[in-house]
């Protein structure tokens, strides 16, 4: 009895979140479809967001991964505007939220086997996420994206990556990979200089 109790709770949590999210993402299409106001339209699609990634998270959340799938799909492109009107309004802090959401849907389990349309932008955006992460001291995530952009073999801001991982390892304490670093830009150096 007890055991069907916990599971019922843990099912309840996912059909809540699922339930909230999809409440949100349909005052985020209200808002869009007005195209009156920017911030409630984008508050609404990142609350969106954040209770269909507490889906994800949660238990028993089977029947809702497909709708979960389905809403965060619709949602990526939006995520990549709101990243970009928050960067021109000169909104840091939000522009890293959406740009964080934006390029990190596209690492998510559930998108693994397809791949989501990547925007010309992605990896000035990813760029900028990591830049910007770095500025905030938020060091783990900052790293995160500067490798997520090497890896993209984008050269255009290969340099300044390393300079940027370098300074995180060597804040870090970490010279294992700071060295690792070193390494890297010695042997692409003919590039650089």
């Amino acid at each position: 009895m007890v055991l069907f109790s916990l599971l019922s709770v843990q099912a309840q949590d996912a059909g809540s979140a699922y339930k909230r999210a999809n409440q949100q993402y349909v005052l985020f299409e209200s808002e869009r479809d007005k195209g009156a106001n920017a911030n409630s339209m984008y508050t609404y699609l990142l609350e969106a967001y954040n209770n269909f990634i507490q889906v994800t998270k949660e238990q028993n959340n089977a029947s809702y991964i497909n709708g979960t799938k389905n809403r965060l799909r619709s949602m990526y492109p939006y995520l990549l505007n709101a990243a970009l009107y928050y960067y021109e309004q000169k909104e840091t802090s939000k522009a890293l939220d959406f740009a964080s959401a934006y390029i990190d849907i596209r690492y998510m389990p559930m998108f693994r086997s397809e791949l989501l349309p990547k925007d010309d932008r992605y990896n000035s955006v990813v760029y900028f996420a990591a830049v910007s992460a770095f500025n905030m001291k938020k060091l783990d995530v900052a790293k995160r994206y500067f490798n997520i952009y090497l890896e993209s073999g984008d050269s255009t801001q290969e340099k300044d990556c390393f300079v940027y991982l370098n300074m995180i390892y060597m804040s870090q304490k970490n010279y294992a990979e700071q060295e690792n670093i070193l390494e890297k830009v010695s042997n692409a150096s003919n590039r650089y200089w």
